[in-house]
């Protein structure tokens, strides 16, 4: 249990200096609460966005992109 229970001690830490840093870092430790959701929304909402389009459009187009480069080398 002692080990178990130090290395979640220790990722919860890091995790939490993560979210400090993300926090300093994006000026949120000045907003209030509500304000914070808003923006954390924001932000996931993009990352979300942009996952999606990784999976479900970069992969077409990287084909695409193929399909021209040997058309233009050969």
């Amino acid at each position: 249990m002692g080990i178990v229970g130090n290395n979640y001690v220790e990722k919860r830490g890091k995790l939490a200096r993560l979210y400090y840093l993300y926090e300093v870092t994006t000026a949120l430790y000045m907003l209030e609460p509500w304000e914070k959701f808003i923006v954390n929304g924001i932000v996931i909402w993009l990352l979300l966005f942009f996952m999606y389009s990784m999976v479900a459009i970069f992969p077409g187009q990287v084909r695409y992109l193929n399909k021209q480069i040997a058309s233009y080398l050969f």
